[in-house]
């Protein structure tokens, strides 16, 4: 197994538990970084998650275009170049599954003073069906679109307000923030022959926060 992120040691960290892992840090967005990379590997990867991303928070206008540009192009075209350096790969083995990590923001619903994020996780979620298309039957392709995890840039330390937190969470179905292990066991079960059949598709792992949002619109409009 290969990892690939900015800090090789926070890569590391995330997959200490598997052997063999190599990780290198990498700017997902370099695509000579990416190959040179994968080339040093010297092996073809037979699955792909890609799940790099970073958010910059504000009104859309408030901030600049290369704050938007930077947001799109780690969070969407990181993980264009990475299946454009991996899946020709899997299409000449005649096998393969890529997982893309998106986001309920974006995919599902709209988010407040996200919008970069969001426009790029919903471009993420919907490339992901373009590819099962483009790339189909050698290989899969599907998308996570996570809630409220209590891990990485969504961790419940990064919300300057509690209260928030507290409000956001309450008006969930499942109560309480959702782990990192949960996304990794949906990831692990796109990953398996078990799911050979799911393509095309992006599966909302948010403890039901988006219907319960969803629920709460329409009963503002009666």
């Amino acid at each position: 197994m290969v990892g690939l992120d900015l800090d090789a040691g926070k890569a590391r960290d995330v997959l200490a538990d598997v052997d063999g892992v190599r990780c290198f840090g990498v700017d997902v967005t370099d695509a000579a970084a990416v190959g040179a990379a994968l080339a040093d590997y010297g092996a073809d990867p037979d699955l792909l998650v890609n799940a790099a991303g970073i958010v910059m928070r504000g009104p859309v206008l408030e901030r600049s275009l290369a704050d938007f540009r930077r947001v799109m192009e780690v969070n969407f075209m990181g993980a264009v170049v990475t299946m454009h350096a991996i899946a020709p790969a899997m299409v000449r083995r005649g096998s393969g599954v890529i997982i893309n990590i998106a986001s309920i923001v974006g995919a599902v619903v709209a988010g407040v003073n996200v919008g970069a994020y969001a426009a790029s996780k919903a471009a993420l979620a919907a490339f992901s069906a373009q590819m099962a298309m483009e790339l189909r039957p050698f290989v899969r392709v599907n998308a996570v679109a996570p809630g409220m995890i209590d891990a990485g840039i969504g961790a419940a330390r990064s919300y300057a307000d509690p209260e928030s937190l507290r409000a956001r969470i309450a008006v969930q179905p499942a109560g309480r923030m959702g782990t990192a292990e949960e996304i990794a066991g949906v990831v692990a079960f796109l990953a398996s022959d078990a799911a050979g059949f799911i393509n095309a598709q992006t599966i909302t792992v948010d403890g039901g926060l988006s219907t319960s949002i969803l629920a709460q619109i329409q009963a503002k409009r009666r």
